[in-house]
């Protein structure tokens, strides 16, 4: 058997920029509703961290919080 010794481009995928840690922010408020709306879709819900590109701590603390307090 033959070994592959090429790589195609979906085997190199590059990692996504954080947004949050790229504009500096360290605290999301919920009134900042362009900041918000890169997180929510057009339906309103919470996209996940594979689409935003945020790290698992910083969707827990900051784009989830923001999001359900300014739903409420």
């Amino acid at each position: 058997m033959s070994r592959r010794t090429t790589t195609k481009a979906t085997d190199r995928r590059r990692k996504r920029a954080n947004p949050l840690d790229a504009a500096g922010i360290t605290y999301m408020d919920y009134k900042d509703t362009d900041l918000l709306r890169k997180f929510i879709s057009d339906r309103g819900k919470i996209r996940s961290r594979r689409v935003t590109g945020v790290t698992l701590q910083q969707q827990r603390d900051q784009p989830r919080r923001s999001c359900r307090r300014s739903m409420t």
